[in-house]
């Protein structure tokens, strides 16, 4: 039983690290949380047993609720201004030039079909070499897939320190998608951004 619990405790922890690396899960403060887990898992009484320990350690509570706060009040996803999808709307009709950025993952990127229309597809790990080539007068809203629009707050977060007037699509894609029409990727925008490798 033991040797069963430690392989699985050992092939939890790779699919993991493999799911962060290929970016199929977002780096989120979550992502540390579930990697305390899995290493307490394997190094604890029910893996290799190297550690013993006790649900009701103070430590483990001191890094349980460390944890718990980090993914309840990240500030990469609370700080940065927000618009809902109607504001979005009534934006993209007005005159004002306005640049929408699609930074969600390559996993969620390759899932849907479709993407807001007249946005930009940057890759989240691109939106620093984006920017640079950027005049910084026009406004940009961006947004992603995740869970309290993390990606996109990143990447707003990152624009707003290189001088951009950047925002989050509040809800990301799924609440654009309730409310307004998504068109094929294809048909997005005529600005395109490729990343030179």
């Amino acid at each position: 039983m033991s040797s069963l619990v430690l392989g699985m405790g050992i092939v939890a922890i790779v699919l993991l690290v493999a799911a962060l690396a290929s970016g199929l899960v977002e780096r989120a403060p979550l992502s540390f949380p579930i990697i305390f887990l899995g290493l307490g898992f394997l190094f604890g009484n029910a893996g290799l047993g190297l550690l013993e320990l006790d649900v009701h350690n103070p430590a483990l509570e001191v890094v349980a609720l460390v944890s718990l706060s980090l993914v309840l009040f990240e500030p990469e996803a609370t700080d940065i201004p927000r618009v809902t999808p109607a504001e979005l709307a009534a934006q993209l009709a007005s005159p004002q030039p306005l640049i929408i950025l699609d930074v969600r993952s390559r996993a969620h990127y390759a899932a849907e079909e479709g993407q807001i229309p007249g946005s930009v597809r940057v890759p989240p790990d691109q939106i620093i070499k984006w920017a640079t080539d950027q005049p910084n007068e026009r406004s940009i809203v961006t947004y992603c897939a995740c869970p309290a629009d993390a990606s996109s707050a990143r990447a707003a977060r990152q624009l707003r320190t290189m001088g951009f007037s950047a925002k989050v699509l509040k809800g990301g894609y799924q609440a654009w998608q309730q409310q307004s029409p998504v068109v094929p990727k294809a048909q997005a925008s005529t600005m395109a951004f490729v990343p030179t490798e």
